[in-house]
């Protein structure tokens, strides 16, 4: 009977060791190290030249999931290994992104000047509209900055470099000078929440510049500027934002916006612009513990997406460019079956990129009052009119499978220990 009581109590542990390891766990970004020398990047509290707006508009790969025969809603259909790949290719478009399982629409929904309505245009192949809000779950793959990846539940995941979850990268086509890149959402727990930004000239080599680090401020008890959304005016769908956050004079609803502009160093120039985010975005702002407010990477319920509404990069273009686009560049090794695992697997690697010799001394700024920090909608409220979907546990069922597991494991100890007594 001992032996039988041990061995249940050793799966026990076995099990609640499989179940928390599952469950990714965001790191700090990597420019929060002393050593980095780079700087914690400013939020402003004005919003930028509008005319200085060079991210609006650039190509990107017209692949998202498909809504048919075996999918009857756009969250139940995995990008296919070869479409994420695609997606990715910063060598061939203009905006990429890897780190995607789902995505109710084209990644140029995050940089196609629509932003006071999440929804907005014609039909993709989601059967969702094209236009609006950038939005997507993860997938289970963790990233290096130079975008090879292994699986988030590799011994690797989490270290060694491998830290990212989602890699943005913008591909201007000519070097620019970079003044500063802003999320537009409803509410400040609406994007990525810490990140490491990258710049190279011809994709392949990087130079950190600067981070953000947003869990780790609200730890601190400081929060990121913001800018009223009103204050970007009419977008490509004729709407704007509401600066009262109240309904329009004609009844119409009106989303209140804010942008959040993240300030780069002095003379950051570069081709290419790498947002390498050690997470996605979170459930609320309140937090005691690094990260305990966040998004699992597996969350994949109904309704608990991961959403923005645009991503602009501000600067000036110059006439040099650092890297013309050949064919093949970026594609999909031919050897990686295209299982729709999301898996990039490569070998390892910890080399580092380069970074400034000094750190300048930058601050983020505290608290504004023009922000919604202490107001922010939950993140079903960017959740399409026509999908009336129940929402369903955030927990997901990796852990809600272990729950059940080690509840199995200890009745059946406890009933076994009764019987001994009855015995």
């Amino acid at each position: 009977m001992k032996r039988i009581l041990t061995f249940l109590l050793s799966m026990t542990l076995v099990v609640a060791t499989l179940a928390v390891s599952v469950f990714a766990v965001a790191v700090p970004p990597t420019g929060t190290a002393t050593e980095s020398n780079v700087p914690e990047l400013a939020s402003t509290t004005e919003l930028p030249d509008m005319t200085k707006l060079i991210s609006q508009g650039l190509p990107t790969a017209q692949k998202c999931s498909v809504k048919g025969i075996l999918h009857s809603k756009w969250i139940e259909a995995d990008i296919p290994v070869a479409d994420q790949y695609d997606i990715g290719n910063h060598y061939k478009y203009g905006f990429s992104v890897w780190g995607a399982l789902k995505l109710q629409k084209y990644v140029s929904s995050a940089v196609d000047g629509v932003w006071a309505t999440g929804n907005y245009g014609p039909k993709v192949e989601s059967e969702m509209a094209g236009q609006g809000a950038f939005t997507w779950y993860m997938n289970d793959s963790i990233y290096n900055y130079k975008g090879e990846s292994v699986k988030i539940t590799s011994d690797d995941a989490y270290k060694n470099g491998y830290i990212y979850e989602m890699l943005m990268t913008f591909n201007f086509g000519k070097i620019a000078e970079l003044d500063s890149f802003a999320f537009v959402t409803t509410y400040l727990a609406g994007f990525n929440q810490a990140a490491d930004i990258y710049v190279s000239n011809n994709g392949t080599d990087w130079t950190l510049v600067g981070y953000y680090d947003r869990n780790q401020m609200i730890l601190d008890s400081e929060e990121v500027n913001s800018v009223s959304g009103s204050q970007l005016g009419i977008d490509g769908s004729e709407q704007s934002f509401n600066d009262l956050s109240k309904d329009a004079e004609d009844g119409t609803k009106k989303n209140k916006g804010v942008v959040v502009n993240f300030e780069l160093p002095e003379n950051t120039k570069g081709q290419f612009l790498r947002i390498a985010a050690t997470c996605g975005v979170a459930k609320n702002s309140n937090a005691v513990v690094y990260g305990q407010n966040l998004r699992e990477w597996n969350d994949y319920a109904d309704l608990n997406w991961h959403t923005f509404r645009e991503l602009m990069v501000f600067g000036t273009l110059t006439d040099e460019v650092g890297y013309t686009y050949q064919e093949g560049d970026g594609d999909m090794p031919a050897d990686l079956p295209d299982d729709n695992t999301g898996d990039t697997t490569t070998n390892p690697d910890d080399t580092t990129p380069t970074t400034p010799s000094t750190k300048p001394s930058v601050k983020p700024g505290t608290n504004n009052s023009d922000n919604t920090s202490n107001t922010e909608a939950p993140a079903q409220t960017e959740a399409p009119k026509d999908e009336k979907e129940e929402k369903k546990s955030g927990c997901g069922g990796v852990l809600g499978g272990g729950a059940v597991m080690l509840a199995s494991i200890g009745c059946g100890a406890a009933l076994m220990i009764k019987r001994r007594k009855e015995d």
